[in-house]
């Protein structure tokens, strides 16, 4: 993603979005993006799960990163016991001075981001930050 942006002559970014579709990922991706400080970070998890006795659990939760720790811990516990479940969770940064794409700095966030989350299913968006004319 981040040559085909140089391609297209970008030179930073606004925000990146990462949707992870198994909750055990996205767990571990909030503890990733939660040492990244140079971000807004907001957080958005839906779906629900079933219980080995038939009940049903629906959710959606938006916030921030905070916020979100709380819902977290109460579905880490609850989905290890669940029949089924289909949980998502988005994370999306948002680059308070832009993510610069001169140099290494998006590979190195892809590092950090990938170094605990090799193999996950994700989809990843990004959007470019607007050029200023002088």
């Amino acid at each position: 993603m981040w040559e085909e942006a140089r391609t297209l002559r970008v030179e930073s970014l606004k925000s990146l979005t990462i949707r992870i579709f198994d909750p055990t990922d996205g767990f571990k991706l909030l503890g990733v993006v939660g040492q990244i400080t140079t971000t807004t970070t907001l957080v958005a998890m839906d779906g629900g799960y079933e219980t080995t006795g038939g009940s049903a659990f629906t959710l959606g939760f938006n916030g921030s990163l905070e916020d979100s720790r709380p819902v977290k811990d109460f579905l880490q516990a609850q989905l290890r016991a669940a029949k089924s479940n289909d949980v998502s969770l988005t994370v999306s940064l948002q680059f308070e001075e832009g993510l610069s794409l001169d140099g290494d700095a998006p590979e190195k966030l892809t590092e950090r981001l990938t170094r605990y989350l090799t193999g996950a299913s994700a989809d990843v968006s990004a959007i470019a930050t607007a050029k200023t004319e002088a």
